[in-house]
């Protein structure tokens, strides 16, 4: 399958590394990776039928993985920068109604986009283990463990503290153990992000209650029951702010349901996207 680079520079000058696999006239799934990651996240869903059948588009987020890293705290806490990010992809890459994909703290983007930009642009929202609440008392009723605990180590400057940080980040992130293969390179893309990055991705604090209420494109949201960062509450709240979607919660598997259960994530996201292009002969449903 074709494999394409570009380099997206946001309305900041933030230049972001943006790469597609797959088809380039099939419709497109946008995919957009949680805190400290990149957009090897979702190299269990490469190479699978996904690729075989739509644009599979990853991004590194600013901040992250190959794109810039500006070091001004606004570049990361204006919901508009994230919001014109996504809106420069959209529009660079002539996506046109994708599935917005969201893991984790990109929720926020995700929200972002929702908050500013064009819903109707957006062909169908997946939320995977998605932040959407940050900095509040509710987000915090609404958080785990995992995050808590370990963020000394994410914000340190010191080398040594940071990779014991993100190991033990890594060793609790799923609820079965990572494959050494995996473990070392996210532990890799993890140490990239600097520390500065982490400090103000956290500055931030909002409430996309109204937001995610008012979503009226197609929506499936995933989670996993022994999610230690985001609690599956928080998955059941979304549902209930937006009636028509579907729920689909991940039994024994922590906050990477992708990684932990890729095929069964991937057969459900191809029957979502399919859903959400009206697919002549989709395949199974969501189960």
């Amino acid at each position: 399958m074709t494999r394409n680079v570009h380099t997206i520079t946001g309305t900041d000058g933030t230049r972001l590394h943006v790469e597609e696999r797959g088809p380039g006239d099939a419709p497109a799934i946008l995919m957009l990776h949680g805190f400290g990651q990149c957009a090897l996240s979702w190299k269990h869903q490469f190479g699978s039928v996904l690729e075989q059948r739509y644009r599979l588009i990853t991004p590194d987020l600013r901040g992250h993985g190959r794109s810039d890293k500006p070091r001004t705290t606004g570049s990361y806490t204006d919901g508009r920068l994230w919001a014109e990010d996504i809106a420069a992809i959209l529009d660079n890459l002539a996506l046109v109604n994708p599935v917005l994909l969201a893991w984790s703290y990109s929720g926020l983007a995700a929200c972002d986009y929702l908050r500013y930009g064009d819903q109707t642009r957006l062909g169908g929202l997946g939320l995977v283990s998605a932040r959407s609440k940050i900095g509040t008392e509710a987000a915090g009723a609404m958080a785990g463990h995992l995050f808590h605990d370990l963020l000394p180590g994410f914000l340190a400057e010191d080398g040594e503290a940071r990779i014991a940080g993100i190991e033990a980040f890594l060793q609790s992130l799923t609820h079965g153990d990572i494959p050494a293969e995996d473990y070392y390179e996210m532990l890799g893309y993890n140490a990239v992000v600097p520390a500065f990055v982490c400090r103000a991705l956290l500055e931030r604090s909002l409430d996309n209650d109204d937001v995610l209420a008012n979503v009226t494109i197609p929506t499936w949201i995933v989670h996993g029951d022994q999610d230690p960062s985001l609690l599956p509450s928080l998955a059941e709240h979304h549902a209930d702010l937006i009636p028509h979607a579907q729920l689909s919660i991940y039994r024994d598997v922590g906050h990477a349901p992708f990684l932990e259960e890729a095929d069964r994530f991937n057969r459900e996201l191809l029957a979502f996207a399919e859903l959400c292009h009206g697919a002549a002969n989709p395949v199974q449903q969501i189960a």
